[in-house]
């Protein structure tokens, strides 16, 4: 009997591991940390042509935020920042990063309250 078990993204059949591949229609909503600039971007990443080069779609720059997170990483996983205190600029339909340093993927929640808050 063919014995099937189910962990996160991968899958194990019959004692072989069996990793799921991501689907690469889907979206990606990010924040990315560029080197030389001081404020992170988040938007829907549709190109990462070269190591250090990010294309974000409807990417809004975050200039900073209290309360709640206190790095990206947490922005990025889902914690809500104080909306009322958080300096988010209104988004551009495309940005372009030369150096980025740091791409994180954001969870559906972390999407969801980012596009949320209001515009600086």
């Amino acid at each position: 009997m063919e014995r099937v078990q189910k962990v996160d993204t991968e899958i194990v059949v019959n004692g072989k591991c069996y990793i799921e591949k991501p689907d690469p229609t889907a979206e990606r909503y990010v924040i990315t940390r560029p080197g030389k600039a001081s404020s992170p971007f988040c938007g829907v990443l549709i190109a990462h042509p070269s190591a250090e080069h990010v294309v974000l779609r409807n990417a809004r720059r975050i200039w900073g935020w209290e309360g709640g997170p206190k790095t990206l990483s947490h922005l990025a996983t889902g914690s809500l920042p104080d909306q009322a205190n958080s300096q988010f600029c209104p988004p551009v339909p495309m940005a372009e990063i030369t150096d980025c340093c740091e791409i994180l993927d954001c969870t559906p929640g972390a999407r969801v309250n980012l596009e949320s808050v209001p515009s600086w």
